[in-house]
């Protein structure tokens, strides 16, 4: 909520995130000092040895006036063009694959969260490699070891409850159910369609992105109450109904359906920099003109997958896919299938009198926080990315150039997408 100065807020986040130390006084997390090293094609965690505090957290500009000798503002739309940058850029070699980057002097188009904040603003910009841990690590260490927020506070994934006897008849059709459920995903999975990155031949880097303002969740969750369904649903059914409306809008014939790469979470996450969840792929309807059936045929196909083996599946082949050969890892990392990635991340459901840390500043509020991803290896050419914050959310679209030119037509997108959603809040429904 204003500007920040960087020596002491490098010394905060190493001391209480990147160089937290164990009571017995060992680093928590050692991997934030190490690379990947590379030995007959496989990979292994070495010390950097010339490890720069000053380099992995840094101001993003050399100075905070320009040339002119102006004070240096960034706007948002130079603020989307850094974030588009920064998320295809490569790492600097052996060094760590993390950074902390900090803009002061941020202008954003639409207001602050609460209405409070007011300019100047400043952004702190968390950029890691995603083979160092996933998200749920990261809002770990930005929650409850920088802010001092109880990660009980942050939306639980639900998983399926099974009766006992549902359980035991699953372990023993295990061996056989799971890799016929994984195969036939696997199977459905695969697009054709215009979108489809695949069909198109062609990738642009970095893609074009825009996102919206901030959305508030009682507003989605005002919308899942009336139909009966759940916030993901919601969520889902609303992109699909931008997208439908975007394809429309250059052309191009809707397919059936279109399938949706998500990273499913797994319970008993480790309180270390671990990935802990796998892929799955779910089929959205987007050929279903009618929202209301969109929306319950989404749905549906969401109680499926809870209550599949895949995800097990998904889980129980990592480690015999890790010990292959770095060639056969390749293919197996590879998503050929899907046309359109979304991570729908649930975080903090915090009052406004939390939400943020100290340094020897003083206090500073956090008003906002997203987060953004690559595409990884494959066809996907469209990423959709969602962290909820406090009361509200953001939608964060990453679009291959060859399918929308500019970032221009991706925020036409959003708008597509923010009009589904006004249309399920007034539509009738159950209630």
């Amino acid at each position: 909520d204003r500007n920040t100065e960087i020596t002491a807020l490098r010394e905060t986040l190493y001391e209480t995130v990147f160089m937290r130390k164990l009571p017995n006084g060992v680093l928590a997390d050692p991997e934030y000092q190490q690379y990947y090293s590379k030995y007959l094609g496989f990979l292994f965690w070495k010390w950097d040895r010339n490890f720069d505090r000053n380099y992995h957290i840094r101001p993003y500009f050399d100075s905070e006036h320009t040339s002119e000798g102006k004070l240096r503002i960034t706007s948002e739309n130079e603020f989307r063009q850094i974030i588009k940058t920064l998320t295809w850029a490569p790492f600097k070699a052996k060094t760590s694959p993390w950074e902390c980057l900090l803009i002061n002097n941020l202008q954003l188009n639409d207001p602050a969260p609460d209405e409070k904040a007011t300019f100047p603003l400043s952004v702190l910009i968390f950029r890691m490699h995603h083979g160092l841990c996933d998200g749920f690590s990261i809002l770990h260490a930005l929650m409850q070891e920088l802010g001092k927020i109880s990660m009980k506070t942050a939306v639980k994934p639900h998983y399926a409850r099974k009766s006992f006897w549902r359980q035991m008849v699953e372990i023993c059709t295990f061996p056989v159910l799971a890799p016929y459920q994984f195969s036939k995903t696997m199977v459905d999975a695969y697009d054709v369609n215009d979108w489809h990155r695949g069909t198109q031949g062609t990738s642009s880097k970095p893609f074009n992105a825009s996102f919206t303002h901030r959305i508030p969740t009682q507003l989605i969750k005002e919308v899942k109450d009336r139909h009966g369904v759940s916030f993901t649903a919601v969520v889902m059914s609303t992109i699909m109904g931008g997208i439908r409306n975007s394809m429309i809008r250059q052309g191009l014939k809707v397919p059936r359906k279109m399938s949706a790469a998500i990273p499913v979470p797994l319970p008993n996450h480790p309180h270390k920099l671990r990935n802990h969840w796998v892929f799955t792929f779910l089929k959205l309807p987007i050929g279903i003109e009618d929202p209301l059936k969109r929306l319950q045929k989404i749905e549906g196909n969401i109680m499926k997958l809870k209550h599949s083996l895949v995800p097990a599946f998904s889980f129980s082949i990592i480690p015999i896919v890790g010990a292959t050969f770095p060639c056969l890892m390749k293919i197996f990392n590879k998503n050929s299938f899907s046309t359109i990635l979304i991570s729908n991340f649930p975080g903090p459901n915090i009052s406004d009198d939390w939400g943020f840390f100290t340094t020897k500043e003083g206090r500073h509020n956090v008003i906002d926080m997203n987060f953004i991803a690559g595409m990884g290896s494959g066809n996907v050419g469209v990423g959709l990315f969602m962290l909820s914050y406090k009361d509200g959310v953001r939608i964060i679209t990453e679009v291959d150039g060859s399918l929308l030119p500019d970032d221009t037509s991706v925020e036409l997108l959003n708008e597509e997408i923010l009009k589904e959603i006004n249309y399920l809040r007034i539509a009738p429904g159950y209630v």
